[in-house]
């Protein structure tokens, strides 16, 4: 089995559907995807095939749809020219049919695989004509008997569940990259930054309708970078947001680690959203409402745009 994959989400998921089939597995890996399959797997001699090598004799390939890296379309534009089969995954509920397509050029799998009901209902009607397979989502159960751990061995200073109103808020960070084309005036910055700064604008008002502790109460609002993003690239914004908030970036490397510690969750539309509502957290959208209107289909999901 040949597995390609670059960016996290799938990645995320692949490498717990798989390590059953170690054995069987030839791994060509980049990006955030490498210390994933590390993580779960175990330094493997696989991770080093490239694209070519990764396929030979292979009888099927599986691969992650990231956009970050062409790595998983020219995996499977190489296997269709091969025809080798290929099933690929789809790891979050937008933009099902651009992950498909590079320079006017659309290349789908022959299979899709997906997590949650949710995505298979919208892979569905993307893709009438490939087979769609809802597979366990054992990453998020997994990462929540992580989170529930840690929570329950805390001690005094961690709370079994997360308080209302919050006192820890956690911001999961996405890279948007491209400000929004009805964004406020003074807000021409990449739509990361734009929803952050709504964010703080709009405490206040979550703070006066009892989601959130009064200011003097919160214990710290800790920025959490995507894997994609580099360290120092919200410096500027924390260094501007301290005086007013009690407000870092994230200093522990695990996920589960970050939910464990919140109260409340909060990002624009990112997977790590979901994950925080599965893991018992109140999650809010913080597209602000100038931008397109949040894609994540989850009901419970709170939008801040709806609420002040």
């Amino acid at each position: 089995m040949a597995v390609c994959a670059h960016d996290a989400g799938a990645a995320s998921h692949l490498a717990a559907w798989l390590e059953p089939l170690q054995p069987q597995l030839r791994l060509c890996l980049a990006g955030p995807a490498e210390p994933l399959f590390k993580e779960r797997l175990g330094t493997a001699k696989s991770v080093r095939y490239n694209l070519e090598e990764v396929l030979d004799e292979a009888l099927v390939l599986i691969s992650g749809t990231g956009w970050a890296s062409d790595l998983e379309h020219r995996a499977r534009w190489l296997a269709r020219k091969r025809s080798i089969p290929s099933v690929a995954v789809l790891d979050h509920w937008v933009n099902y049919r651009n992950r498909f397509e590079r320079d006017g050029e659309e290349q789908l799998p022959d299979a899709l695989w997906v997590a949650d009901s949710d995505a298979a209902m919208l892979a569905k009607a993307a893709f009438p004509n490939v087979p769609v397979l809802q597979l366990p989502n054992q990453w998020l159960d997994g990462l929540c008997n992580k989170v529930n751990a840690i929570r329950s061995s805390g001690g005094e200073d961690q709370p079994i569940q997360p308080r209302r109103p919050a006192r820890r808020l956690l911001y999961l960070l996405e890279p948007i990259r491209i400000p929004w084309s009805e964004c406020a005036a003074g807000a021409l910055k990449a739509g990361e930054f734009q929803g952050l700064r709504y964010w703080l604008q709009q405490l206040p008002h979550l703070i006066e309708q009892g989601w959130v502790a009064p200011q003097p109460d919160l214990e710290a609002l800790v920025l959490r970078p995507h894997p994609s993003e580099p360290l120092d690239k919200y410096d500027d914004f924390i260094t501007e947001a301290a005086a007013s908030w009690p407000i870092r970036l994230e200093s522990v490397v695990y996920l589960e680690e970050s939910l464990a510690w919140a109260d409340a969750a909060f990002g624009c539309e990112t997977q790590a959203l979901v994950v925080a509502m599965a893991c018992g957290l109140h999650a809010f959208s913080t597209l602000p409402p100038w931008a397109p209107p949040c894609r994540l289909p989850h009901s419970s999901l709170l939008r801040i745009c709806h609420m002040t």
